[in-house]
């Protein structure tokens, strides 16, 4: 979930800005490249994994294509990693990212009508989460492998004998007073930093939420976390049964009697495995892990402006 070998190397610099709080007036850093051009242009903003920084290249080809397009981007810090009471979804930190698109907003000619937002992980979380809460500013949000509902996912990390997933545990009790069931007002920092908590049927936005299935057993976050979110968002009728939910999760496969997977070239030798939609909002199932693919998110991104 963190950034913790090389970043890629791209043939162009963004640049590290200063953005003030509209809240606190604390100045956080972002990564950002606003494209000079004075006809307005999309922009996407990118949210960083859960123990990493506004430095992660979340997606490198995706940045490199989108700066090919004249596209702006914006990676904000939003308090850093999420280990403490100011991250983790805080309002100060959606206030960070929203502040982040208000900077690019005045510096630049940003087509309000062509804002992406797109997270990975705890980036992810975080993407759900601005979605619910936010989901005017939004003509698109892409979630992957995010982390719904933070007592569920303390609970997972708990049962871990993986020392660095286990370490999110301890994240969580820091970022919000404590271990679950300890005090109501613990509980109620879970639920406030939850996306599970917010998200309802009828989101404005278009959400696209994408899982590898073999997340939470070689990575470190149960896909039941992307399928409950979709369910929260989902039409009753176009809901994933819970039963289903616990097969796809805890066995790794898709059950026989669910509809079959559509074709999408995107995904290439990680292929769709399992996808519904319900509204404006999709999840796919993918033959992967823990992981961001960039061509089927350029293809969405593609095609969403497109149509617009």
């Amino acid at each position: 979930m963190s950034a913790t070998t090389a970043q890629p190397e791209i043939p162009w610099v963004t640049s590290d800005i200063e953005i003030t709080s509209s809240i606190d007036h604390n100045v956080q850093p972002a990564r950002a490249y606003l494209a000079p051009d004075s006809a307005k242009r999309p922009m996407i903003v990118f949210l960083h994994a859960w123990s990493a920084t506004y430095q992660q290249r979340l997606a490198p080809d995706v940045e490199q294509w989108a700066h090919d397009q004249h596209w702006h981007i914006m990676a904000p810090d939003f308090r850093g990693p999420s280990w403490n009471a100011s991250s983790c979804a805080s309002d100060l930190a959606i206030q960070d990212v929203l502040d982040a698109v208000a900077y690019a907003r005045q510096h630049a000619a940003v087509d309000d009508s062509r804002i992406y937002l797109v997270g990975c992980s705890g980036g992810g979380h975080f993407a759900m989460m601005m979605a619910a809460r936010h989901p005017l500013l939004w003509a698109g949000v892409s979630a992957w492998v995010g982390i719904s509902d933070l007592a569920k996912w303390h609970a997972h990390c708990c049962q871990s004998d993986v020392e660095y997933i286990a370490n999110y545990a301890k994240h969580i009790e820091s970022t919000c007073g404590g271990k679950p069931g300890s005090s109501p007002a613990v509980d109620a920092q879970l639920a406030r930093r939850s996306p599970i908590t917010w998200l309802k049927p009828g989101l404005p936005c278009i959400l696209d939420i994408n899982a590898g299935i073999h997340d939470g057993h070689t990575g470190s976050v149960p896909i039941s976390h992307s399928l409950e979110a979709f369910n929260a968002v989902a039409d009753p009728a176009d809901r994933i049964a819970p039963a289903d939910i616990a097969i796809m999760t805890s066995e790794r496969r898709i059950p026989d009697h669910l509809q079959a997977a559509p074709e999408d070239p995107a995904y290439g030798a990680k292929p769709v495995l399992f996808r519904r939609s319900s509204g404006r909002a999709r999840v796919t199932i993918f033959a992967g892990g823990h992981e961001l693919l960039q061509k089927p998110l350029r293809c969405w991104l593609e095609k969403l402006n497109d149509q617009r």
